[in-house]
């Protein structure tokens, strides 16, 4: 019995030696994690100056121009915040026209109250301004946007202390609705 517990000591310090490089990369990983998270993260302010700063970084990563690892970072970030606010009103654009047929549809059948038919009516393009322009069926590749966005920020540098998302959605209106009916 006695000699059972030696062996297996004997294995276990074995083991030990062995295992100590990986033991400590263990521990000292998860006490880096762990003062990492206790670090709080600073909060990044995503407005106006946010998107040009961002679009400009964009433009020089697409050209090929040296750009540090944070600003690399920063151009990919305001790049898919943009594709991401485009989606959202892709899909705003595309339930709120979903709605105006099923209003359309209720009118012809007359099974909802014409006055509240009426207040959904005129409530949509309120809630979706982009759903009265050529927005939904144009379809702009993100790439396009981001240069819409730049634009209008050029034209209108009052916008660069309005909120990010707020610029994106104004950059789409102003963009769409100038667009000369064919």
């Amino acid at each position: 019995m006695r000699n059972g517990m030696n062996m297996s000591r004997g294995r276990f310090s074995r083991w030990l030696r062995r295992s100590m490089p990986c033991l400590l990369a263990v521990l000292g990983f998860s006490a880096y994690s762990g003062r990492a998270a206790e670090e709080p993260e600073k909060a990044q302010q995503r407005d106006g100056v946010w998107l040009r700063n961002g679009i400009s970084h964009y433009e020089r990563l697409n050209a090929r121009e040296g750009l540090s690892d944070n600003d690399a970072s920063d151009a990919l970030i305001v790049r898919s915040y943009v594709c991401a606010i485009v989606d959202l009103e892709e899909y705003l654009v595309l339930r709120a026209d979903l709605l105006a047929g099923a209003v359309g549809d209720a009118r012809k059948r007359r099974h909802i109250n014409p006055q509240k038919l009426n207040g959904m009516a005129e409530a949509l393009p309120i809630l979706v301004p982009l759903m009265q322009t050529k927005f939904s069926t144009d379809s702009p590749p993100c790439d396009r946007i981001v240069l819409i966005v730049r634009d209008y920020l050029g034209k209108y540098p009052e916008m660069l202390t309005k909120d990010a998302d707020v610029v994106i959605e104004r950059a789409l209106l102003d963009a769409y609705s100038n667009i000369n009916e064919p």
